[in-house]
């Protein structure tokens, strides 16, 4: 068997974030040698190679998202959440860093999941910086409860405990995501698939700032 035939993702209209660097970069590369149409943001690093829409896009900001969300197509098979920026000395914003590496991911997923269609499926890209997400559990659930961007900058205004944290924070909030929403209704009667990987230190574009 191919593995074309066995992704299943050839001539279907996949969604990725963080295309331009690291581990979204290397994804967006094989879903396109998969046949995938590869609709792909960037935020600073142009691609280097062919896909359907390169889309340009700050991903903690409302009105960015709300217009990549228009630039989208219809129906989409797959939705890949690969982005994310580092609280380096170089990025110490740290509203930015938790709206761009967690609420954003929330968002997205909400706002794409009626066009995902039935048996697709979700990834975060996540990080093993989460791992210990018990003990901020009651806080990530708080975060995901925010309906609307204004909630959640509400939230983490006041919470500096917990945005000091930075990129910890927000993949702890990625994880606790997925582990609540797995067997949602909206997910799992439509077979919808929700999965978060969460690798180690990797030398990637996060890394560098990218």
């Amino acid at each position: 068997m191919e593995l074309k035939s066995l992704f299943g993702l050839e001539g279907k209209n996949v969604v990725i974030t963080g295309a331009g660097s690291g581990m979204g970069h290397a994804a967006a590369k094989l879903l396109s040698d998969l046949g995938a149409h590869v609709y792909a943001t960037v935020r600073r690093k142009p691609m280097d190679f062919k896909v359907e829409k390169e889309i340009r896009v700050d991903l903690s900001r409302q009105e960015e998202l709300d217009a990549l969300v228009n630039q989208l197509p219809d129906q989409i098979e797959a939705l890949f959440l690969c982005h994310g920026i580092s609280n380096t000395p170089g990025n110490t914003n740290a509203l930015e860093v938790q709206l761009t590496n967690y609420y954003s991911f929330q968002y997205l997923t909400e706002r794409l999941l009626p066009r995902i269609n039935s048996s697709g499926s979700v990834t975060f890209i996540s990080s093993d910086g989460g791992k210990d997400w018990r003990s901020s559990i009651t806080e990530c659930l708080e975060v995901i409860s925010c309906k609307t961007f204004g909630e959640a900058i509400s939230w983490y205004q006041c919470h500096p405990e917990c945005t000091g944290g930075g990129y910890v924070f927000a993949k702890k909030c990625q994880h606790v995501y997925v582990m609540s929403k797995v067997h949602a209704p909206e997910f799992i009667d439509r077979k919808i698939r929700l999965n978060a990987i969460a690798p180690g230190m990797t030398k990637t574009g996060p890394a560098q700032n990218l």
